[in-house]
C-alpha cells in the first residue's frame, strides 16, 4: 500500500497546480486532511465516505452530462469510435497514446482495476467491518460499486472526452483530457472543477488505503502496532511530493499490486462453492433476507395503492 499511497498522493497533489500551489505545500495539505480523518477511527472514515463519495459522484457525473449533451450530434459517433477500436488497432492520435490491442487490454484492465479496486483482495477489510444480516447484501454493494466506478463514471468520462472532440488535439496529454474536455463547455471553471472532483476521488482513495493498511497492521502484528503504523501512511505520503517521480511510483505499485492479486484470485476460485452456497442461502430463505425484504417491498406498494 506504501507505493500506492505515494502514487495517489502525487496525483492528487497534481491538482492543486491549478490553484498555483506546489507540490509539497499540497501533499502538506492532504496530510493533514488525511490525518484529521484517520485520526476519528472507522467510524469518521466512514461518516466522511458516506458523505463525500455520493456527493463527488453526482456532481461529476452531471458535469460529464452537460458535456454531452452540448456535443449531442457527436455521441453516437462516439459509441462507434468506443466498439470499433476495441478491436482494431489505431494510430496515436492526440492524447491516446495506444496504437495496439495489446495495449489498448493492458491499460484497459489497469486503469479500470485502479478505478474499482477488484480482485485485489483490499476491499473486503472495508466490506467486512459492515453491519447486514447475510454476506451476500454486502456483496451485493460490492457489485454495485464496481458498477457505479467504473462502467458509468469511467463512462461518462470516456463519452465526455470523445464527444468534446479534445483527443485529437495533440496538446493533451492523456492526462489531461478528462480537464481539457470540461475546459471546453464550462471554459477555466472546467478546470477548476475536474481538479477538485478529481482531488476528492483520489482523497477518498488515500483515506481508504490507510485504513486497510491499519487494518492489516491489526492482523500481522496486533492492535498497538496498528494504531502506530497507521501513522506512517500520512508521512510517506507527504514525502512522496518531494521529487518522486510519479511514472516510477505507478510502475512500483503494478509490480506489488500482481504480486497481491494473484494469490487472491486463486483463493476466490477455491471460495466458488462457498459463495454458491451463501448465494443460494440469501436469494432462497423464506422469510428472510432477499424475499423478506421483497415481500416487505409489496406490502408498502400494496398499503400506498389502497390509500
Amino acid at each position: 500500500l506504501i507505493p500506492s499511497l505515494a502514487a495517489q498522493g502525487l496525483s492528487a497533489t497534481s491538482q492543486f497546480a491549478v490553484f498555483d500551489i506546489s507540490g509539497p505545500i499540497a501533499g502538506v495539505i492532504i496530510g493533514i486532511l488525511t490525518v484529521l480523518v484517520v485520526a476519528g477511527g472507522f467510524k469518521r472514515i466512514s461518516t466522511v465516505m458516506d458523505y463525500m463519495v455520493p456527493i463527488m459522484a453526482v456532481v461529476y457525473i452531471a458535469g460529464a452530462v452537460v458535456i454531452i449533451v452540448a456535443n449531442i450530434q457527436n455521441l453516437i459517433p462516439a459509441f462507434g469510435q468506443i466498439f470499433r477500436y476495441a478491436f482494431t488497432p489505431h494510430a496515436a492520435v492526440g492524447g491516446f497514446s495506444g496504437s495496439t490491442i495489446m495495449l489498448a487490454l493492458r491499460w484497459g484492465a489497469a486503469r479500470g482495476v485502479y478505478s474499482n479496486e477488484a480482485g485485489f483482495g483490499t476491499a473486503p477489510a472495508a466490506h467486512s467491518s459492515a453491519d447486514v444480516d447475510h454476506p451476500i447484501r454486502q456483496a451485493c454493494w460490492g457489485v454495485f460499486e464496481v458498477t457505479v466506478d467504473t462502467l458509468i463514471v469511467c463512462t461518462f468520462t470516456a463519452l465526455a472526452v470523445l464527444t468534446s472532440g479534445v483527443w485529437t488535439s495533440a496538446k493533451y496529454e492523456s492526462g489531461a483530457l478528462a480537464q481539457a474536455a470540461f475546459n471546453s463547455v464550462f471554459g477555466s471553471f472546467g478546470d477548476y472543477f475536474v481538479a477538485i472532483s478529481v482531488f476528492l476521488f483520489v482523497f477518498s482513495t488515500i483515506v481508504v488505503c490507510v485504513y486497510y493498511g491499519q487494518r492489516q497492521a491489526e492482523f500481522l502484528f496486533g492492535l498497538k502496532f496498528s494504531k502506530w503504523w497507521r501513522w506512517v501512511y500520512p508521512i510517506v505520503m507527504v514525502m512522496a511530493t518531494f521529487g518522486i517521480d510519479l511514472t516510477m511510483m505507478y510502475m512500483i505499485t503494478d509490480g506489488f499490486l500482481a504480486a497481491i492479486m494473484i494469490p487472491n484470485m486463486i483463493a476466490l476460485i477455491i471460495l466458488v462453492p462457498q459463495v454458491a452456497k451463501l448465494q443460494k442461502e440469501y436469494f432462497n430463505t423464506p422469510d428472510k433476507y432477499y424475499l423478506a425484504d421483497k415481500a416487505a417491498k409489496e406490502i408498502k406498494k400494496a398499503q400506498k395503492a389502497a390509500q
